[in-house]
Formats: structure tokens, C-alpha cells, sequence
């Protein structure tokens, strides 16, 4: 499983007051985890237009925070027409991944 990349994160850690930092983490975190429904439920329904608006909308929420490889591969879904549920697994485990790792970022050095 490819590693997030926590460089624009970091950056706005250290930006923005650690409480303002910890609201957009804990947005991000509520918001992926309902996506990551959605995309369960469609690659379950084998309905591959919900399942790529559901992927549109991970692209964008994992790329405000620059987490890439999530972004990318989210983005790459948004093509997918078969194998559903792999995708959804795969976007799944790194969403996991980038949240674990957004938890483990010291907060604090912000203003």
C-alpha cells in the first residue's frame, strides 16, 4: 500500500491554529468515511455512475488536503466499470491509511 504524502498538510498544520487544523481533519474524516460508503453500496449495486460520483467527490476532498496517492487513485476510479468492489477496497485502505497518518501529525506549531 503506497504511503500518503503529508507535505501540503504539514504546511497547513503549520499555518492555521491547530484547532482550525484539527475541525478540517475532522471534516475530512466524517466525509470519508460516508464517501467510502457510498462507494461500498455502489460497487454493491453495481451502479457504476453513483460509484463514480462518490469518487469524484473523494478526489476532491482528499486533494484539498494533498493527499495524494489518495486523490489520484480516486480519480482514477472514476473510470472504473467493472471490479467495483476491488476499487472501493483499495480507496478503502488508503483513505485508512491518510486518516492514520493526518492523527499522527503533531499540532501546535501552527499561529
Amino acid at each position: 500500500m503506497e504511503e500518503p504524502d503529508l507535505s501540503f498538510a504539514i504546511s497547513l498544520a503549520g499555518d492555521l491554529p491547530a484547532e482550525d487544523f484539527r475541525r478540517i481533519c475532522d471534516v475530512f474524516r466524517a466525509d470519508a468515511k460516508d464517501l467510502l460508503a457510498r462507494l461500498a453500496a455502489a460497487a454493491g449495486a453495481g451502479d457504476v455512475e453513483a460509484f463514480r460520483r462518490a469518487a469524484h467527490t473523494l478526489t476532491g476532498a482528499s486533494g484539498a488536503l494533498g493527499l495524494q496517492p489518495l486523490s489520484a487513485r480516486a480519480r482514477e476510479a472514476m473510470g472504473a466499470t467493472t471490479d467495483l468492489g476491488s476499487q472501493a477496497d483499495m480507496l478503502r485502505g488508503l483513505a485508512d491509511a491518510a486518516i492514520a497518518a493526518l492523527d499522527a501529525l503533531p499540532l501546535g506549531a501552527g499561529p
